[in-house]
């Protein structure tokens, strides 16, 4: 009889647990972004005429007032370099014909990047020149630092890869750690971009995760005496991996991540072996 009882005991759920702590918080807009090169010089060609094949390749340096290339019709037009810097992109390689005003290539100062992200206009609204932004993803082992320079006051329709038209504005950002720490970086490189929008210093946080809605209000389980308890929680500040709680916990508490339909208030329950420490 007894091990008949013992077998209809409830056994303790295994749940995941996270613990209420006091620390920083932060608020960063994440988007990806591309690098450029802050001035480009489109060379194009100044008359109608023959293009010899262009020998110049990507990478090479010139030097302001460097023949380029000359343009051959009723009399030779030579093109010369309007600027120091590299060559980054060949418009128009072989020989042929070329008519006036069409590239021929472009010239810039590969060292001197800048960074262009688009953040959705409701982002960009909480956005300031001056803010802090972490620069990450970019191939190095350690993000880099940057800050806002500027927004532009013009958005654009963008579609998503949900196919939804959303309203962008583009962010321009300085990269502010040493150039020799980001030397590899070219033109239009990719990067993972993380602006700062807000920081808060020894407040009170518990793990998103933890978080439910109950009867229109946030809510949580908190382990206590090996049972989940609901309790009741009023919010400040809500982050995709931590959140700011105004009352309702204390520091220390033990709360469940990701509670199922299974949890309810009174159940028994026990920390997984990962979070049981």
């Amino acid at each position: 009889i007894g091990v008949v009882v013992w077998s209809l005991i409830p056994r303790p759920l295994p749940v995941d647990m996270g613990m209420v702590e006091v620390g920083d918080y932060e608020q960063r807009v994440i988007e990806d972004g591309r690098t450029r090169v802050k001035e480009k010089y489109v060379v194009s060609s100044p008359v109608d005429g023959v293009l010899p094949r262009v020998h110049w390749s990507p990478g090479d340096h010139i030097n302001k007032g460097d023949k380029l290339v000359t343009i051959k019709w009723d009399y030779d037009r030579i093109v010369y370099a309007p600027a120091s810097g590299n060559i980054l992109r060949i418009l128009t390689k072989d020989e042929g014909f070329i008519y006036k005003g069409k590239p021929i290539l472009e010239i810039g100062d590969p060292h001197s990047l800048e960074i262009v992200v688009d953040v959705l206009t409701s982002n960009a609204i909480l956005l300031k020149p001056g803010n802090d932004v972490e620069i990450a993803n970019w191939g190095g082992d350690e993000p880099l630092a940057g800050k806002i320079v500027r927004i532009e006051p013009s958005a654009f329709t963008k579609v998503s890869a949900l196919g939804v038209d959303e309203q962008r504005v583009n962010v321009v950002l300085e990269i502010t750690s040493p150039r020799e720490h980001w030397i590899s970086l070219g033109d239009h490189f990719q990067v993972e971009c993380r602006i700062l929008v807000k920081r808060l210093e020894k407040v009170l946080t518990v793990p998103t995760g933890a978080l439910f809605q109950k009867g229109g209000s946030w809510a949580v389980f908190v382990f206590s005496e090996g049972k989940a308890k609901i309790r009741q929680v009023d919010l400040s500040e809500q982050g995709p991996l931590k959140s700011v709680i105004r009352s309702g916990l204390q520091e220390g508490d033990r709360v469940i991540l990701y509670p199922g339909d299974r949890i309810e208030d009174g159940v028994a329950v026990k920390a997984t072996p990962s979070s049981a420490g």
